[in-house]
């Protein structure tokens, strides 16, 4: 397989085509400052927070901004996970080193909570209400303008069918690049929106990235790995469906009315927005579980 442009050995086939090493490299950055500027992400003038996790997406998400010239601060959220968050942890913080840019590591320990079933809520749905508030939590009390996660196309084709195969279509509707402010909610941004997992991959190999390869414990059973399984079939059959779909999905959604049915009121304990009927958010009946469990 040979380069489009160069005729040298590709790396991998994109959209455009295959291509080599140096113009995949372009094209990744291409793609990356596109999505910033059509979607209105972030400015240079911005505070940014990059919430990192050691593995390839957000590694490579931070180095793709640090090659475009934005200046960020990282964000480790600790998940205290045994054999697993340690270990992340290093190449995070080597990846930090490389870029000579502020790492800030906070500890779930540190909020009362533990990522573990809780109740009726499987492990990995307590782990993302967890990283969602506490994320949000961090970059609202100390001022930054934006957060930028590290979700790609392969991620957001696999949510699509997922809610759209349950029927959850605010779920659906809320998707996109942009997550937009509120009170006490500090906007979040996807730059990886239109890469895939694949992509994200290539670009930390070929910078030679800090990545952890080790895979979350937690994640046997996960509803979200099942869908990209199917995903990755499908591709194999229909090449580029996924980044297709998310294409046609986004403009579906410029002819759906959506309103938003629930207005966000503050949680009684800690004052952060929440659309519980009983005005107690997911994290604090969390961390209401471990303090009874402690007593």
């Amino acid at each position: 397989m040979k380069c489009k442009y160069c005729g040298r050995r590709a790396v991998i086939k994109t959209i455009e085509g295959p291509l080599c090493r140096d113009h995949f490299k372009e094209y990744y950055l291409r793609t990356v400052k596109k999505t910033i500027e059509k979607y209105n992400l972030f400015k240079k003038s911005d505070k940014i927070l990059v919430a990192v996790s050691g593995g390839k997406d957000s590694s490579a998400l931070a180095y793709a901004l640090y090659e475009l010239g934005y200046e960020f601060e990282g964000l480790y959220i600790n998940l205290e996970i045994p054999n697993y968050s340690e270990y992340c942890e290093k190449y995070v913080k080597e990846l930090f080193k490389l870029l000579g840019y502020k790492l800030n590591i906070i500890r779930v320990s540190d909020y009362g909570v533990k990522v573990q079933r809780v109740g009726p809520r499987p492990v990995c749905a307590v782990c993302g209400i967890i990283k969602r508030y506490l994320m949000n939590k961090f970059a609202y009390e100390n001022g930054f303008d934006v957060v930028a996660t590290a979700h790609n196309l392969t991620d957001e084709a696999a949510f699509m069918l997922n809610n759209l195969y349950g029927g959850k279509l605010d779920y659906f509707l809320k998707q996109g690049p942009v997550i937009p402010e509120g009170p006490k909610l500090v906007k979040k941004v996807k730059p990886l929106y239109f890469l895939t997992e694949k992509e994200n991959m290539v670009y930390a190999l070929i910078n030679n990235l800090p990545v952890c390869h080790r895979e979350c414990p937690n994640a046997k059973g996960n509803t979200q790995i099942k869908w990209k399984r199917a995903l990755y079939l499908i591709d194999n059959e229909v090449p580029f469906f996924s980044y297709k779909f998310v294409r046609s999905m986004l403009n579906l959604k410029k002819y759906v009315k959506y309103e938003r049915k629930t207005k966000w009121q503050f949680c009684k304990i800690c004052g952060y927005p929440t659309e519980a009927k009983d005005g107690i958010c997911a994290f604090c009946k969390i961390r209401m579980y471990f303090q009874k469990q402690n007593e």
